[in-house]
């Protein structure tokens, strides 16, 4: 990870997709460092900087951040498996068609109780449908993905696997008068994927870098341009810096990186070590 501003990102982004190959490029990250902005020649507020993310090898590995309190307000609901959203079971958006995906088309049969049953299916060339080898019981009501503007859509899963699934993370609810059904859905238990766009107030170089660093040695004009302590935890977290590994800065300015290291280490007990390198007259002054 790479952090850099507009003025040599040009420059930065084709010397590493040189050396390291463009496929090794895993996104640019756009960061929302200055809120304030800053004054430019060219009579722009400046508000951003970049982060460059590239993967030194193959098996390289986009870590996961923590879900801010608004995501994870998305899972309202809790079980003996941890916390979940009800969302409807038919699929939307993309390939979301009956036509484009004709084989998440079948049929769900509903009790009058709400009672989930699928019956096992085969496979009609002719017709490119499933059809149910078992019908549904007189109480038994037939639930279709078909959308409100009666178009058909697919389920979510194939049927074979909602078979397995349906008494645990299916349900049937009554809405407007006729079934639909529900699938509890879970957020991923190692966080979420990082955004491209990064604009949290945390990451503020002068609330959570300046002021960190004046708190810490007393004087605010000791060390310019210091980042955001919070912005280099998540810089290591999408890095998958995990509890054993070792991060090393080659610029290391202010020592933000050792600062976010040990941060790392007291909230989940890891043992990282970090590599810094400096030559500057802040080696002394600062680190």
């Amino acid at each position: 990870c790479v952090a850099i501003d507009d003025a040599e990102l040009p420059a930065l982004a084709y010397s590493l997709s040189t050396i390291l190959g463009e496929d090794r490029n895993l996104s640019t990250v756009v960061v929302r460092n200055n809120p304030h902005g800053r004054a430019m020649a060219s009579g722009f507020s400046q508000n951003h900087e970049y982060a460059l993310f590239y993967g030194r090898t193959d098996s390289a590995v986009v870590g996961r951040l923590p879900r801010s309190e608004d995501k994870q307000a998305r899972y309202p609901d809790t079980d003996e498996h941890g916390s979940f959203a009800w969302m409807n079971f038919r699929a939307t958006g993309a390939n979301s068609r009956r036509v484009d995906r004709p084989k998440l088309f079948y049929p769900i049969y509903v009790s009058s109780t709400g009672e989930i049953r699928i019956s096992p299916m085969q496979w009609s060339d002719e017709k490119e449908e499933w059809v149910p080898t078992e019908s549904p019981k007189r109480n038994e009501s037939i639930v279709l993905p078909i959308d409100a503007d009666k178009r058909e859509r697919v389920w979510n899963l194939g049927w074979e696997r909602a078979q397995v699934e349906a008494s645990s993370v299916l349900e049937a609810k009554k809405v407007n008068g006729a079934w639909s059904i529900y699938r509890k859905y879970r957020p991923n238990e190692e966080g979420a994927l990082p955004p491209t766009w990064w604009d949290d107030a945390k990451y503020s170089a002068t609330e959570s870098g300046t002021r960190i660093l004046k708190d810490l040695l007393g004087d605010r004009e000791i060390f310019s341009y210091p980042k955001s302590v919070f912005l280099v935890e998540d810089c290591l977290r999408a890095a998958s810096c995990s509890t054993q590994n070792i991060a090393l800065d080659f610029f290391a300015g202010s020592g933000t990186t050792a600062h976010a290291v040990i941060n790392l280490n007291r909230q989940d007990g890891g043992r990282r070590k970090y590599i810094l390198v400096e030559m500057a007259d802040y080696f002394d002054t600062v680190l």
